[in-house]
């Protein structure tokens, strides 16, 4: 019993998560035949249809899509010219079934870049990717490596790419949504945009070949391609045509209504060669249908306006009740369902800060407005202030030193002396450290000499041991009898001149001038070159 009561409420669960998808919406199922299907808008990318549009499948020539994107990017980077004369090599038609869809253009061949891409967009060429592939990467399989890159890049989680054009192979996939990615990316260069949309071309004539007309396959836009009349449709704009007997009819197109662009995928539908008895191509049938139900249902609504008023907050920091006005900076346009009314649209405001505080400068971005839609999230844009709001009081000194400390030219003044500040602490510590070993140098100098006069003095104090002052062992040298003489003459010269005072007589001076009167003789007697002891 309790199991029987889970299943309802299971239910009520499933069905409460299908409705907070973006194509959830209150309209009628268009009921296409494709296998996987997806209609977008898009300008703004919001899907508005899909069905199984994540699943693996053969994706046929829609592969050439991502082979012409590669190739106008090629063209932009520089790597060939548009002008570039290619020679077809032996691997031009590595692949090719009979019955696959051809230029006609075989090894030796040669032909333009430019040409090449006609080929490939126009007609569905699978000998032109080959060519393409290998004059952009040098080899087809470095092309194919080339496309599975730029897949991730641009966010492709169910594609795997193993030739250029789309032929049958078990590993060789992508799914509705990820063409939808890859389309879109392409459809922004212009070149790219002037291939899918060209009706016909003319290839000249080149050097085994007259010139020859190439007719869209996209039945859409024109009644002479292979597909035959009955499908045209207004606006319709590309891009891709593909087939075979495992992808079944596929076709990715845009059309434009009202200024109004919508892009469709319809992978898996039937037609003449794939269980449809009838001679219906569904590929572009479903398509048009999928495209009436499209601009029958949806339109432009401008949700947000630049100048609109979608939030007042409070100010802290600046004078009593002050308050500023958030506007979104763009305006928010988005293709909705016809029947979404003004309660099912939530405008939700998320602030870049817990609390405003002044000053705020005008159009300062100050958080985001997000729009949700029956409960999912279809966009979001920046909240800026209509006006600036100025600091008050002690807000405001406190608002002009942070304004000065965060001006650019201090940031380098205070960069400047932190680096001076380092180089004069590196050079104090050199200047220690070479102070410091000159010091120890000149301690080491002091103390050997101060261990020379220690020396010295030893030497003397045993020279001075029998009173003579001639160490002992040391035979003494008598002067001449004539220098002893010239020394008394010289003394008594000295005390007979004139010019130099008589002495007084030593025992009647004090004690101090007893000292001062040594001092004067003995300095006298050293000026004459006599020693106190001759």
């Amino acid at each position: 019993m309790r199991k029987l009561r889970i299943i309802p409420f299971l239910l009520i669960l499933c069905l409460a998560f299908s409705l907070l998808g973006p194509t959830a919406y209150a309209l009628d199922d268009p009921e296409i035949e494709a296998e996987a299907i997806v209609l977008a808008d898009f300008k703004s990318g919001n899907i508005l249809y899909e069905k199984n549009m994540n699943d693996a499948r053969s994706p046929a020539s829609l592969t050439k899509i991502m082979t012409g994107l590669l190739a106008v990017e090629a063209v932009e980077k520089g790597t060939v010219k548009l002008d570039q004369v290619i020679t077809a090599g032996e691997d031009c038609r590595q692949g090719l079934e009979e019955d696959s869809s051809t230029a006609g253009i075989y090894p030796g061949e040669q032909m333009t870049f430019e040409d090449l891409m006609y080929c490939a967009m126009v007609v569905s060429a699978n000998e032109a990717c080959n060519i393409i592939g290998t004059a952009v990467s040098g080899s087809i399989q470095n092309f194919v490596n080339e496309m599975n890159r730029r897949a991730r890049e641009l966010g492709c989680t169910n594609t795997l790419f193993s030739d250029t054009n789309g032929l049958i192979n078990e590993d060789h996939y992508t799914s509705a949504h990820d063409l939808f990615m890859i389309t879109r990316e392409a459809m922004t260069h212009p070149k790219f945009v002037t291939l899918v949309t060209a009706k016909y071309y003319v290839v000249p004539a080149t050097n085994v070949s007259p010139e020859r007309e190439l007719n869209s396959s996209n039945a859409l836009m024109t009644p002479d391609g292979i597909y035959g009349k009955g499908y045209e449709y207004d606006g319709a704009a590309g891009v891709k045509t593909g087939f075979t007997k495992r992808a079944g009819y596929c076709l990715v197109s845009t059309a434009s209504r009202d200024n109004r662009q919508l892009i469709a995928i319809v992978l898996g539908c039937r037609g003449p060669l794939a269980n449809n008895p009838q001679n219906d191509y569904g590929n572009f049938s479903q398509s048009i249908k999928l495209y009436d139900w499209g601009f029958e249902n949806f339109s432009y609504r401008t949700i947000l306006q630049a100048g609109q008023a979608v939030k007042e907050e409070s100010v802290s920091m600046a004078k009593e009740g002050t308050t500023v006005v958030l506007r979104p900076d763009s305006d928010i346009t988005l293709l909705l369902p016809n029947d979404i009314k003004e309660t099912d649209i939530d405008i939700r405001v998320k602030l870049n800060r817990d609390t405003l505080e002044a000053p705020l400068a005008e159009d300062e971005v100050l958080g985001s407005a997000e729009v949700y839609i029956k409960g999912s999230k279809y966009s979001d844009v920046n909240l800026i202030t209509f006006d600036a709001v100025q600091a008050y009081g002690f807000a405001k000194i406190q608002a002009a030193l942070s304004s000065f400390f965060r001006a650019p030219w201090l940031k380098i003044v205070l960069i400047v002396l932190a680096v001076a500040l380092v180089i004069y602490i590196i050079l104090m510590i050199r200047f220690r450290i070479a102070r410091r070993k000159h010091l120890k140098q000149r301690m080491a100098a002091a103390e050997k000499r101060k261990a020379q006069r220690d020396r010295r003095n030893t030497v003397s104090a045993t020279r001075m041991e029998d009173g003579s002052g001639t160490p002992r062992g040391t035979p003494v040298q008598h002067a001449r009898p004539e220098q002893s003489e010239d020394r008394q003459e010289s003394r008594t010269a000295i005390i007979r001149d004139d010019s130099i005072p008589a002495p007084k007589k030593y025992e009647t001076l004090e004690p101090s001038q007893r000292q001062d009167e040594q001092v004067d003789l003995d300095e006298l007697l050293k000026s004459l070159g006599l020693d106190k002891y001759d």
